[in-house]
């Protein structure tokens, strides 16, 4: 059952839980724009099998939690760090493992540097010590000099070619939506499209439509680009098991984004995912969920 709170910065939070309270307690952070539907319920209930209480939430600027004006009143991506600060308080859990998917493995690093006392264990995944590359890659800047691989060009160019089709209606964005999820999952693994359908469907009708609503995309991208890069002295000051999840076909980070990390939070562990790309998808739930729970249960 869906619940909200309201933070101490007034910011209203809707959270669901999955699992018995009182188990090892597991926040899924998600990724730029997506709310707490696109961890889907199945693979959140398998998670929570392995003896786990999961949680899952809307970010500021998704699903049912607050919706901001970002000229009126813009954030970084601290400012999230901070709601998840004020969820774990609202939820009495002194200390949890965090899992962090694209954005919000930024996020959950940031989370661990900042308030370690908060983090029991990590796990990131699909994510970049730095996610200005992938913004520059699409701003047309050139990327010669990046340290880390740019977006494949492919995926940009289709991305790019999907914002030129009209999203006026419930229909045309769903459309939209499920064409960038399989521009996002790769070439090597089924990409089943009623999934998908259903799910970002599920998700749209959480905002009862309202399309402009529908992630606030750019709000996370403009937190995120308002938001100091991490410097590789505050990677230092991660000593938190991590655990860090890579897939070899991920379009928009690239197997070497997974290596830096692992290279720049010292005792972390990497798994690159065969066939994986930038997509939960189903195909993978049950090599994703053991990995992580093993990772988490030995904490």
């Amino acid at each position: 059952m869906e619940t909200q709170v309201i933070l101490p910065n007034q910011m209203r939070l809707c959270y669901e839980t999955f699992g018995k309270e009182g188990n090892p307690p597991v926040l899924l952070n998600m990724g730029n724009g997506c709310d707490a539907v696109m961890w889907p319920d199945a693979f959140c209930e398998a998670f929570s099998l392995q003896g786990l209480f999961v949680i899952r939430f809307d970010q500021r600027d998704t699903g049912l939690s607050t919706w901001l004006d970002f000229s009126e009143s813009p954030y970084t991506l601290m400012d999230m760090v901070q709601d998840i600060v004020g969820l774990l308080d609202a939820l009495k859990i002194e200390k949890a493992h965090i899992v962090g998917y694209s954005t919000g493995g930024l996020i959950s690093q940031l989370l661990a540097i900042h308030f370690p006392e908060r983090v029991r264990s990590l796990v990131l995944m699909m994510t970049s010590t730095d996610l200005t590359i992938k913004n520059d890659a699409f701003c047309g800047l050139d990327m010669s000099q990046a340290k880390l691989p740019p977006p494949k060009p492919e995926f940009i160019k289709g991305v790019l070619a999907l914002h030129n089709k009209p999203q006026e209606n419930m229909k045309e964005k769903l459309d939209f939506l499920v064409e960038m999820f399989l521009l996002a999952n790769g070439s090597k693994s089924a990409y089943n499209t009623d999934f998908f359908s259903r799910l970002l469907e599920k998700s749209l009708k959480r905002v009862d439509g309202k399309l402009e609503k529908r992630g606030h995309e750019s709000n996370h991208a403009l937190a995120t680009s308002a938001t100091p890069v991490i410097q590789e002295e505050e990677f230092e000051r991660i000593s938190i098991p991590t655990l860090v999840i890579g897939g070899s076909e991920d379009p928009i980070f690239p197997p070497a984004h997974s290596e830096a990390l692992v290279k720049a939070i010292k005792g972390s562990h990497l798994l690159i995912i065969q066939g994986l790309g930038h997509v939960l998808n189903p195909v993978f739930f049950e090599q994703i969920v053991g990995a992580m729970a093993s990772h988490i249960l030995s904490k």
